[in-house]
């Protein structure tokens, strides 16, 4: 990624079936570069955020899960909420030009009840800076216990991976959600700077993404 957003605000997530052709298309719909990133467990596409808000979003090659199905339950009845409010802030014309824009998608895997209240869980976590002491099974079946500082959840069109500062690497983390066995938590802790999604970011700008 080649930007060190200060806060995250928003972000937006985009299906589509062609993930280089969606490139093309929205970039000409925004008028704004969009950057291709294959170092995740899914390829994704990155909007620019010239104003380092954090206000951004991205395109994957997948189909939008169904109502309730896409992350936790608050999750999908917040995102809900926000598109209405929205669509009635838009000019008439805006809103028209969203409505009629088409996106083809493949089929995805649903999403199981125990997966979406887990997000509800470190979605929780992230926003009351708790600790988290993660269960985590990696892709070779080694259980190991990572006391994390929870930072953000992202969604790759396939998986959803935690991202967050790992207490037993002292580095940063992106742990896949469905390998999360079992969570506990332990306190809270206190904001650092270099232990922040800003920082996280400015690492991937300068080494690229680490996965455990």
């Amino acid at each position: 990624m080649s930007f060190k957003p200060a806060n995250t605000v928003a972000w937006t997530e985009i299906p589509v079936t062609d993930l280089d052709k969606g490139i093309a298309f929205y970039e000409t719909v925004f008028d704004f570069e969009i950057s291709r990133v294959d170092n995740g467990p899914n390829p994704i596409a990155v909007f620019s955020a010239s104003d380092q808000s954090g206000i951004s979003g991205h395109l994957y090659p997948g189909k939008p899960a169904d109502q309730g199905q896409g992350g936790g339950v608050a999750m999908a009845q917040a995102a809900e909420e926000a598109l209405i409010k929205i669509d009635a802030v838009l000019p008439d014309q805006d809103r028209e030009k969203a409505r009629s824009i088409q996106v083809h998608a493949m089929t995805m895997p649903q999403m199981d009840d125990a997966l979406r209240k887990r997000i509800d869980q470190l979605e929780d976590a992230i926003d009351a800076k708790k600790i988290l002491v993660l269960a985590y099974v990696d892709d070779e079946g080694r259980e190991s216990q990572r006391p994390v500082r929870p930072l953000g959840l992202w969604f790759w069109g396939k998986v959803w991976t935690l991202v967050a500062w790992c207490e037993l690497r002292d580095d940063f983390r992106m742990f896949r959600v469905d390998r999360i066995a079992d969570v506990k938590e332990n306190g809270t802790f206190k904001p650092v700077c270099s232990k922040s999604l800003a920082a996280f970011y400015a690492q991937q700008a300068a080494h690229g993404m680490r996965h455990r």
